[in-house]
This record gives structure tokens, sequence and C-alpha cells, in this order.
């Protein structure tokens, strides 16, 4: 009688085994974290910051938002005045001390580069824009430019800081795609930044129809020989008693 021999073959279980507690593992796997500085009380705009107001709190890092002050540089907050109110346990950022020193390569995530323009209506919109509103950035160029368009070269885009002390040019940095943030750069060579500020719950953009020539400005604009154009010379218009012409 010829006898079989049967040989178990748990290489495949073992296979599978261990695929599942790779998985498992990544999906178990803490998320990183980092320590960054919170206030232990509230603070009002003026009120200066002490080292016991200081405390340090672990967080995931996919949480912290972009300027956030971290461990390493708690003691270099102490002294410096807060420049809006700051509510307990919330995370200190280089643009909410005065005197702060951005860091900014810290905030700049991989594939993206930060990028500095001076606008020039930056300073009119002094108390109007903050950190994180959305603009577009208008390009015109400069007087000596043959090209007389004036084009919108970034629209919906988040303001990273703003700086704007009267010593010193107003400066406005931007953390853009690597592509635009070239773009950006050879434009500044090439002519001037103005902002428009949005709400940011508008989301549209519409290139083509916001670029203006002086032929297009001036074609918006003609008037017609039989439109009637009504002079209104200050409040007068509240007596009625303005002109038509």
């Amino acid at each position: 009688m010829q006898l079989k021999t049967h040989f178990h073959k748990p290489l495949p279980r073992l296979l599978l085994l261990a695929g599942v507690i790779f998985i498992l593992g990544l999906l178990l796997k803490p998320p990183p974290t980092v320590e960054v500085v919170v206030v232990a009380q509230t603070l009002q705009p003026g009120e200066s910051v002490q080292a016991e107001l200081l405390q340090l709190l672990r967080v995931d890092r996919r949480l912290v938002p972009g300027g956030a002050i971290l461990a390493e540089d708690a003691s270099l907050q102490v002294g410096k005045r807060a420049i809006r109110p700051l509510a307990r346990g919330e995370m200190l950022t280089w643009s909410s001390l005065e005197g702060s020193r951005l860091r900014p390569s810290r905030d700049i995530p991989e594939g993206m580069r930060l990028v500095v323009v001076q606008p020039q209506n930056l300073a009119d919109l002094d108390g109007y824009i903050h950190v994180d509103d959305r603009v577009d950035l208008i390009w015109m160029p400069r007087e000596n430019n043959p090209q007389r368009r004036s084009y919108p070269l970034l629209q919906n885009v988040a303001v990273h800081d703003i700086s704007l002390n009267q010593e010193a040019a107003a400066n406005l940095s931007l953390i853009l795609p690597v592509a635009e943030a070239v773009r950006l750069t050879h434009a500044q060579q090439m002519g001037v930044f103005r902002l428009l500020l949005r709400n940011p719950d508008d989301q549209s953009t519409d290139s083509s129809a916001m670029i203006v020539d002086n032929q297009k400005l001036l074609r918006n604009y003609e008037k017609n020989p039989d439109d009637e154009v009504e002079i209104i010379y200050g409040n007068n218009h509240l007596n009625d008693t303005s002109e038509s012409y």
C-alpha cells in the first residue's frame, strides 16, 4: 500500500497575517505632534507677555496653523505686546505679537514658496486687511513698459503676513506654488501691483473679464451725445438743486 504524504502550507496564511498587522499598524500609528505656545490667560491688545503666561501644548502637527510659535521660540516672546485680543488657551503666532520676527521657512509646505511683494495700495488698506484675508493681485505695467494692459495676476490668494512698518516699505507675503511664485517674481520686475480685498466666502474667479487696457477703459465709458448728465454739487442733491445738461 502506498502512503501519501500531506504537507501543510502555512506560508500564505503567514503572509496574509503579516499584511493585516502592517495595515493595522499604519492605521493605528499616532499622527506626528509638535509643541506649540499658548497663552494661559486672556490678553488684551497692548498687554505684555510674561513668562508665567506662556504654556506649552503638544498637538497634532496637521492642526497647527501657519505662523504658530513653537516651543523652542517661547522665550523669545517674553516682554512683547499683544497686537490683538488673545483668548485663554489660544496658540500664539508670530503675527499676533509686536516685534515678533516671523520664521517663514517653518510655515512653507513642500512644493510651495514664500514671496514678498510691495503692492502700491497696501498702506491704504491698513485696518482693513489682515493675515489670512483673501485678496486679488492686480498687475499693472510701469510707465516705460509698452504693455498697456492690467491683469489679475493672482486671484483668491490667502495673505500669509503683512508688514506696515512706517519706517520701511509696506510688504505683503504670500505662499504660492513654485510656478506661480516664479511668475510673480518676474512680474515684479516688469510692473507694479495693487490689491483688491475680497469676501472670504467669495470663491469666484474670472480673469478675462478683469483684463483692462486703455482702449477698453475709454470705450466702456464713452459718453453718448444723447445722454443726460446730472451734476450734483456737494450735498445740494438733498435740496433738489442739481443741474442737468
